[in-house]
Order: C-alpha cells, then sequence, then structure tokens
C-alpha cells in the first residue's frame, strides 16, 4: 500500500468511528469541544468523511478532503492517519485497522505535546451494511483541550490552526469581542493596515502603569502611522470599559479577552506588554512592562 493510501485509510477509519455511538470518548471538565464524524460511501468503494463541531454541529470541517478505497486497506494491519488540527496545538488522528469487512478504530489526542489515546471498546464499521450516498454521523463525543476550542464556533479565542507566538513568525490569529456600544468580533488579520506597523498591547486596570502605557501608545497612533490594538485581559468588560472611559476611543482597537487565552497564546508574562509586527504581520519585537515613547519608537524603527 502506499504512502498516500496509508493515509487515506486512516483518516477513512476515523470517519467509520462516526457511524458507531462514540459516547464512550466523552470526557468532563471545562474547556470541551464537541464533535463527531460525518461519513459519505461513494458507489466506488471509497468513504469521503468530515468532522462537525461545536454543540449545534452544523459547523461541518472538511480540512482536506479525505477518501479511503476499503479494498485497499492492509487486512489486520493498525494504520495511523496524518495529524489534524481541532484547537490551538491540538490534534486528532486516528488509529484504524481492517478485519475482514469490518473497521476497527480508535483515536489519539495530541495537546501541547502531551498524547493521550483514547480507546473506548472496539468500535467497527461494517463495509457491507453501510448505505451508499447518504451522510452517516457519530454520536457526539466530548474532548477536552487546553486551551480555546474553534474560535469560530465559540466567538473568541485564537484560531485552530495558530502556534503559539514565535519571533520572525506571523502572529497567531485571533478573534475577541470589542469593548464599548459594538461588541462585534474582530479579527487580527482584518485589523490590521496593510504596509503598517501593528502593536497589540495586553493591559488590565489594575496592572501597575498599564494606563500611562496606553497613553504612551495614543499619542504614538495619533500620529496614523500605525495600527494600535489594545486587549483587555482577566477583567470583565464593565471593569475594562470604566477603566477606558473619557479616553480617545478611536486611537486604538479595544478588545476583550476575559479568560486570557490569547494572553496565554502569546506567551504574555505580565502587563502591560506590547507586541510589535510589521507592516507583513509578522511578531517582530515585544517590550515588556511600561516603556517611555523612544523606546517604542526605537523598537519600531528596527522593524522597518
Amino acid at each position: 500500500m502506499t504512502l498516500t493510501r496509508t493515509l487515506a485509510a486512516f483518516t477513512l477509519l476515523a470517519l467509520i468511528g462516526l457511524i458507531v455511538p462514540a459516547a464512550a470518548l466523552a470526557q468532563d471538565g471545562g474547556g470541551a469541544l464537541t464533535a463527531r464524524i460525518a461519513a459519505l460511501r461513494a458507489g466506488n468503494g471509497t468513504i469521503e468523511f468530515c468532522v462537525e463541531l461545536g454543540d449545534e454541529q452544523t459547523d461541518r470541517v472538511c480540512p482536506q478532503r479525505r477518501r479511503l478505497r476499503f479494498a485497499n486497506a492492509r487486512d489486520g494491519t493498525w494504520l495511523q492517519s496524518e495529524w489534524f488540527f481541532i484547537a490551538p496545538e491540538t490534534s486528532l488522528r486516528i488509529r484504524a485497522r481492517r478485519v475482514d469487512e469490518r473497521l476497527e478504530f480508535g483515536l489519539q489526542l495530541n495537546a501541547e505535546g502531551d498524547r493521550e489515546t483514547l480507546l473506548p471498546r472496539l468500535r467497527f464499521l461494517t463495509w457491507g451494511r453501510t448505505p451508499v450516498g447518504r451522510w452517516l454521523r457519530s454520536s457526539s463525543v466530548a474532548l477536552r483541550l487546553p486551551a480555546l476550542a474553534h474560535w469560530e464556533l465559540n466567538g473568541s479565542g485564537v484560531a485552530p490552526w495558530a502556534n503559539r507566538l514565535q519571533l520572525n513568525q506571523p502572529a497567531p490569529e485571533f478573534r475577541l469581542q470589542a469593548l464599548g456600544s459594538d461588541r462585534r468580533l474582530a479579527e487580527l488579520s482584518k485589523l490590521r493596515t496593510p504596509g503598517a506597523p501593528t502593536l497589540i498591547v495586553f493591559w488590565a486596570s489594575w496592572a501597575p502603569y498599564a494606563m500611562e502605557t496606553l497613553t504612551t501608545l495614543e499619542q504614538l497612533a495619533a500620529q496614523g502611522a500605525l495600527t494600535l490594538i489594545a486587549i483587555n485581559v482577566y477583567e470583565t468588560a464593565r471593569e475594562a470599559e470604566a477603566a477606558l472611559a473619557n479616553r480617545p476611543s478611536a486611537l486604538a482597537r479595544h478588545l476583550h479577552d476575559a479568560s486570557g487565552a490569547v494572553a496565554r497564546h502569546y506567551r504574555v508574562d505580565g502587563l502591560p506588554e506590547v507586541f510589535l509586527l510589521d507592516e507583513r504581520g509578522t511578531y517582530r519585537a515585544v517590550i515588556r512592562g511600561a516603556a517611555p515613547l523612544e523606546e517604542i519608537l526605537a523598537a519600531l524603527s528596527a522593524i522597518e
């Protein structure tokens, strides 16, 4: 069997799991992502599968459409699929094998480098009894995650494919709710101004010098040469908005990260902290703690 077929087999096996009850995979605790698999058997001997995410399970994710030709799966040999992302630094893969006309499978979760094998009692799909041309779905499972799962579903957090912050790499994408009367969700990629640097400051009203740092950054943003994004962390929206009262709000986009999920993904060590992105959105520098305008200008000059 070729490597391509082998990978297809694993993934396909995953989708086989969709058709059987998967409640044994459920786990309790915060940060859980509800998921189930949807599979479609085609008339040419292959199966396609996607993953449906969220409590309503209306968001069908097909990261790279997978197909498995049942006849090509090696009988009796356990196969492992490639990893696929379901949340920040969290991915899944399937272990499966064909036994005659049946497919048996399990899952392996990789959360921030820690692997956990999920082994419910053996599940299987009988090939000859699977209808052709109709989507079949597994029962729901809840996967315990170390970070917020699927920003599209919970309205905040980092994108599931985004790696943690690394110097000279694209800044992790995020989606957070705006503070103020307009509570719309805002995305980093849509807030940035093409061709201009971006400053992201994480702050809280109780942090020493946080408000002074905001004032310094607002003075810089008033010159119109950059985008300023101010992210309040570990406070309620009411507390953050009270601290921002009577400030020149048009100079910054104020967002709310109450749980600190984005701050942790950006490896924030203390407040305030200012992250500098170049005109392409690449993370180039960080200023930890309060800094005078001259230091911020020097850091900006260094990345241009």
